[in-house]
């Protein structure tokens, strides 16, 4: 029984790490986009 909560602990903060990086993806492609030599992605 605390495998599984361990492991829903793990991924819930997997899951928040994820979307934080999205975040800072985002964010780095619009000041990246704002440059004229700035690299393209997707």
């Amino acid at each position: 029984m605390h495998i599984t909560v361990i492991n829903s602990n793990i991924i819930n903060l997997l899951w928040i790490l994820a979307f934080s990086l999205l975040v800072n993806a985002k964010r780095k492609v619009r000041r990246a986009s704002k440059e004229p030599n700035g690299p393209i992605s997707n």
